[in-house]
């Protein structure tokens, strides 16, 4: 078995939830503008139900989804009332993570919601395994028991898959599996007409066969996307 992930990890109590559309807490109709998201915020977008917690590291910015009510309710300090609504290019401009670990346990756990439930698999691994799989340490939120307890476990990850967000693509040659890699900016500003501006970093892995990329193509979004 690998060993336990051994780094300390340093990093504001985060967390984010669900409501449900059974009408559970739900949210009226409001104006959105733009909000300033502070360390430990809970955001949402105008007419939709997920709730998200901010988490600064540096330049890096995270969001994480809050499971469920029971889980937001968990954590005495957050309230319902000062849940922030925020325009889609403000939360898209966070980067979600799904990593996590219970103050009280060394385990760092990749969480997958799926509406108001979810999965969580034990990240099995050496931290030179961590790193070398481009997971990123900044990512991981701390939480208590009782959220980590609301995620059935699944299977344990125990090779250096890369971090999320992923995709991956299936061709005649094999597959191609595409992250953002760990140090990728969170934001950043393009003079007009500059040339060669880094703006994001990106991870290529191949399978077993070979493949071949004939074109990428991104989306501009948020302030000024029609400029």
């Amino acid at each position: 078995m690998s060993k336990s992930l051994k780094k300390v990890v340093s990093v504001t109590t985060s967390i984010t939830t669900i409501l449900w559309l059974s009408g559970i807490a739900a949210f009226a109709p409001m104006a959105v503008m733009a909000a300033t998201i502070n360390e430990g915020d809970t955001i949402r977008v105008a007419n939709t139900f997920d709730i998200y917690i901010a988490k600064y590291v540096g330049s890096k910015m995270f969001k994480r989804l809050i499971l469920n009510p029971e889980v937001f309710n968990s954590y005495g300090h957050l309230s319902w009332d000062a849940v922030k609504t925020v325009t889609q290019a403000e939360m898209d401009s966070f980067t979600t993570s799904e990593l996590v670990k219970a103050l009280d346990d060394t385990k760092v756990y990749k969480l997958t919601p799926n509406g108001d439930v979810g999965s969580k698999e034990w990240m099995n691994m050496t931290a030179e395994a961590f790193t070398a799989g481009g997971w990123d340490w900044d990512s991981i939120y701390v939480i208590n028991d009782a959220d980590r307890n609301n995620y059935t476990a699944g299977s344990d990850i125990t090779g250096g898959t890369s971090a999320s967000p992923s995709t991956s693509a299936s061709t005649a040659a094999g597959s191609l599996s595409v992250s953002l890699a760990s140090d990728t900016p969170a934001a950043g500003v393009a003079v007009e007409s500059a040339a060669r501006v880094p703006f994001t970093k990106v991870n290529f892995t191949a399978g077993a066969s070979d493949v071949t990329v004939t074109a990428l193509t991104v989306q501009r979004t948020g302030l000024a996307a029609d400029g």
